[in-house]
């Protein structure tokens, strides 16, 4: 692809490799659509056993590449009026009935081919170079393991690209809001003993639900008190954060007494104008 403007409607998929079928589905001469980033796709296994991917429609009068099409050689043949095109570069080849080719090509989609799978590399910008492969899996060539392909895969057909999905789950904090759950699952939980990692006082933590009698002050700051042992509580509090959480912003009405008073500071102390 090199085009920016012929996919401004998939720029919603991210730049990378993209699992597109299974090696063991495609065999010498065999054709098959695809229907990936909105576009539909032609893949076709040569007569070299290369597999190429191109754009299914061909440029004669629009007739889908992969419906009655015919491998020769590398090339795939339309089952329309017999316009052939080249797998490596999507070039037209042979126009049966004229002694000349068209100069206008299908556009040819980058695959890799590895572990019984074949990749398809996809572009945002359209004309992005892989800066990288997909990593290795080792036990698809180790015989003392059982194939994937075709018994251990497993398939679903989706309304969005795929990376939402990943990038859902990694979300917690929408499952209350969007999803309506009632409780928010906490990660790493040690159990209800655990030190509130909230930076208030409990009669305004929201994981605590208490008042500040339940607690025990066990520093200076708005970060020093301890639930421990605190009964306020419905669930598990979270562990406390990594020094190098995001900033926050944090009261500091304890520590200076000026109610109001607040700054913004990283959860590792450091200030911040």
């Amino acid at each position: 692809m090199t085009a920016t403007d012929e996919i401004p409607a998939i720029r919603q998929y991210g730049t990378g490799w993209y699992v597109a079928l299974w090696s063991g589905d495609l065999g010498v001469g065999d054709v098959m659509p695809l229907r990936y980033f909105g576009a539909d796709l032609v893949a076709f296994r040569g007569e070299s056993g290369e597999v190429f991917v191109l754009d299914a429609h061909c440029h004669h009068m629009g007739a889908h590449l992969a419906y009655g099409g015919e491998v020769t050689g590398d090339d795939i043949i339309c089952p329309f009026h017999h316009w052939q095109w080249r797998g490596s570069d999507g070039a037209n080849t042979n126009i049966p009935y004229l002694d000349r080719c068209v100069k206008v090509a299908l556009r040819r989609w980058r695959t890799l081919e590895q572990d019984g799978i074949v990749y398809l590399w996809f572009s945002r910008k359209g004309d992005e170079e892989p800066t990288y492969l997909p990593p290795r899996i080792a036990e698809a060539d180790d015989p003392s393991y059982y194939p994937l392909h075709p018994h251990g895969i497993g398939k679903a057909v989706v309304g969005f690209p795929p990376q939402f999905a990943f990038e859902n789950v990694a979300d917690i904090s929408h499952l209350r809001t969007v999803h309506k759950w009632s409780d928010e699952p906490v990660l790493n939980a040690p159990g209800p003993t655990a030190t509130c990692s909230t930076p208030t006082s409990p009669a305004t933590c929201p994981r605590v639900r208490a008042t500040p009698s339940c607690a025990s002050r066990t520093g200076s700051g708005a970060s020093g008190w301890s639930t421990a042992g605190c009964t306020g509580c419905t669930r598990p509090r979270r562990s406390a954060p990594s020094p190098r959480s995001t900033t926050t912003a944090r009261s500091t009405a304890c520590r200076s007494g000026s109610a109001g008073s607040t700054t913004a500071t990283s959860r590792a102390g450091a200030r911040r104008p």
